[in-house]
Order: C-alpha cells, then sequence, then structure tokens
C-alpha cells in the first residue's frame, strides 16, 4: 500500500462514509474485511471498487451502529506481509439532538 487507511474515520447514522486506501499497483487483488469477517462484493450496503490507478474505495452507504468496528483492506495471497494490509475503525456517532425554534421565556407562579 502507498496510502494506508486513516487510523479512524467516523459518520453520523445514515451520512455516507467513505473508505480509501492506494496500492502501488491495480493488478493486485483486494479483500475488505469487518474484524475477521470477509464483506461479500455482492453486498448491497456497500460499494466496492478499485481503479485502474490502485485507489481501492469502500463506501457504507448508510451507517447504522452495527456498521461500527475495525475494517481492513488486505491483498489477496499477502496477508500477513508487512505492507500487505491497512485497518481503520469506524466510529459512528450518536446523532445530534437540537432545538428545530427557539425557546421562550416564561414565568409561572406556584400555588399552594
Amino acid at each position: 500500500f502507498t496510502k494506508n487507511l486513516p487510523k479512524q474515520l467516523s459518520s453520523l447514522p445514515g451520512e455516507e462514509l467513505v473508505l480509501k486506501c492506494t496500492l502501488n499497483t491495480y493488478k493486485a487483488p483486494v479483500k475488505w474485511f469487518k474484524g475477521s469477517k470477509e464483506i461479500a462484493s455482492e453486498d448491497t450496503r456497500f460499494d466496492i471498487d478499485k481503479d485502474i490507478i490502485g485507489v481501492c474505495t469502500f463506501k457504507i452507504k448508510n451507517p447504522t451502529k452495527e456498521d461500527a468496528a475495525k475494517y481492513s483492506c488486505k491483498i489477496v495471497g499477502r496477508e500477513e506481509e508487512k505492507n500487505c494490509s491497512t485497518k481503520t475503525k469506524v466510529v459512528i456517532k450518536a446523532t445530534p439532538c437540537y432545538f428545530t425554534r427557539q425557546l421562550k421565556s416564561f414565568r409561572e407562579i406556584e400555588h399552594r
């Protein structure tokens, strides 16, 4: 790998998340993993791509809390060799809360 995955990436739920790394050759076959489990290229929740200059892209289309994990990209057949894999930690943050309109001040007198 000439460009590794960042150490950590974060996203909000539902906000597309893109993982990118670069190989020194486009010919090297790669596989993506979530933890130790290989991610099937047919899984419609993800887009997996590699272009002609060796940029490998993995997209989580609609991330949920269940997608938070360690992900890795490995060169097939050379997974244990130095510089033949790269990994990142994906964090899915809680959706921020906010007021949709400004609150008004009120004064109340308590009755006994």
